[in-house]
């Protein structure tokens, strides 16, 4: 009796480890792997902006400096002038900040004024100006969507310059005594001027690097002839005088001599720029 109540023990635990066993085949086994994120600083790069800036430049426009009345056909009939003419230069400078550049420009301009005439007396006669002036300013910019709005102020020199005017001779005053014939010139020379600039307009651009400007240009300057000279060549100084007569002479200006004048340049002018910015 007691060896069959062994064996019926032995036999229990035998099933009750195969059916572990198969409970322990049936567990599902999971996996973790725990990975190292390692952090790395990236430094951030300044975004590009250009440098140096540099620009041709020519414009056109008005001359509103210091000019006289030219004759318009009948003795005492006179008109305005209406000096007008064009310039071209160029433009280098600095770039502080895409809203600021430090700039200076080099311009040479000229102006014509318009032909006047006294009948039987003078068939043509006209005034001219040709100037040279170096400034150095600051360019603010406003960038937009497309291009950008800029603005300009500058100060500077104008360099010693002359102003013309030439007298083309009609046959009245050929019959004269001492006949007045062919062509009288006044060459009055100014010595060093200055004033400066005044500019606004739009930046529009052409690329990356290049851009074309539509500016519109105000100058100023003044100057005097004190030390300088007044060149007459067969130059008629009064045509009243009875009778008249042509004069070639040099005439100074300043202490102990003729009296010296002042004379200001003024323009207005329309301004295309093709630049670039690197």
């Amino acid at each position: 009796m007691k060896q069959h109540h062994w064996m019926t023990l032995v036999g229990v635990s035998a099933l009750t480890l195969g059916a572990g066993s198969a409970r322990a085949q049936d567990v599902e086994t999971t996996t973790y792997r725990v990975e190292r994120v390692e952090t790395v600083e990236v430094e951030e790069q300044p975004a590009w902006r250009p440098h140096v800036l540099i620009e041709a430049s020519g414009a056109y426009g008005v001359q509103f400096g210091t000019t006289d009345y030219l004759p318009s056909g009948a003795p005492g009939q006179w008109q305005h002038p209406i000096v007008h003419g064009f310039g071209v230069g160029g433009t280098a400078g600095v770039v502080l900040d895409p809203a600021v550049a430090l700039v200076a420009n080099y311009e040479y301009s000229n102006a014509r004024s318009r032909h006047g005439q006294l009948t039987g007396v003078i068939d043509d006669v006209q005034g001219s100006i040709d100037y040279h002036t170096i400034v150095a300013g600051v360019r603010l910019m406003a960038p937009l969507p497309f291009g950008a709005l800029q603005a300009e102020l500058a100060g500077g020199v104008l360099l010693p310059y002359e102003t013309l005017l030439e007298v083309t001779y009609g046959p009245a005053l050929g019959q004269l005594p001492t006949p007045i014939t062919g062509t009288g010139t006044r060459i009055t020379h100014y010595s060093v001027g200055f004033g400066g600039h005044a500019l606004m307009g739009y930046r529009i651009p052409l690329g990356d690097m290049f851009h074309l400007a539509l500016n519109v240009k105000y100058r100023l300057f003044e100057s005097e002839n004190s030390g300088e000279t007044t060149e007459l060549n067969n130059f008629v100084t009064d045509y009243e005088a009875l009778p008249p007569t042509a004069t070639t002479a040099s005439i100074p200006h300043g202490e102990n001599a003729a009296q010296p004048t002042t004379n200001s340049v003024q323009d207005v002018r329309g301004q295309l720029a093709f630049g670039a910015m690197f």
